[in-house]
């Protein structure tokens, strides 16, 4: 298949891309009322063309029982909720030392929001988990965590959604997605959990 890619370097480019990205709401607002996977292939076409901002990822490998993956991963996009926003803009202003450090998981359905303040359905009596932060780019950002095989409730369960928090209890949401298809945690199997923070 041949693509034509659109040079808006050129002025005269900028009004025609302008009218593009107008089809696809800065807040997902239709994209949203999507069925999944329908409402995540297209917001990742969305990404991919350049008409949604690209702020971040979520990638859950399934592993077995020591570590080693042993599926595809699911890969999905995320939303940075609006207090989120405050929290970034705290942080290279220098006002606040709250950090993304902490992942938690759940198993709620609803598609994120830019108004969510939580994830919906947090995995019952569950902490959540510190991250490990690394640089692997001049523009990424990844936080990085491991599910052993005896994290969470009574097995089997499926994680649907994932959140990124500044605390290990309390704190603001940073980003929020929909893990589709879901993740099933069964026997002995783990997971790694990643969330890529993309700068531009």
């Amino acid at each position: 298949m041949k693509v034509n890619f659109i040079d808006i370097t050129k002025p005269e480019r900028f009004a025609l891309v302008d009218r593009m990205s107008s089809w696809i709401p800065g807040k997902h607002k239709f994209l949203d009322k999507l069925p999944e996977p329908w409402r995540s292939r297209a917001i990742g076409l969305g990404y991919r063309l350049g008409l949604i901002p690209a702020v971040g990822y979520v990638k859950i490998q399934p592993c077995d029982e020591k570590g080693v993956p042993n599926k595809p991963p699911t890969i999905t996009y995320n939303i940075i909720p609006d207090v989120s926003v405050t929290v970034l803009r705290s942080l290279i202003a220098g006002t606040s030392v709250l950090y993304p450090s902490h992942m938690e998981f759940g198993t709620g359905t609803t598609p994120p929001a830019v108004g969510d303040t939580d994830i919906e359905t947090p995995l019952s009596a569950t902490a959540r988990l510190a991250a490990t932060v690394t640089e692997p780019g001049s523009y990424e950002i990844r936080y990085e965590t491991f599910l052993n095989s005896t994290y969470g409730p009574s097995r089997p369960y499926t994680i649907n959604e994932f959140g990124i928090f500044n605390d290990l209890s309390a704190g603001t949401i940073i980003a929020h997605a929909l893990v589709s298809p879901g993740h099933a945690m069964t026997g002995t199997n783990t997971a790694i959990a990643t969330y890529g923070l993309l700068l531009r």
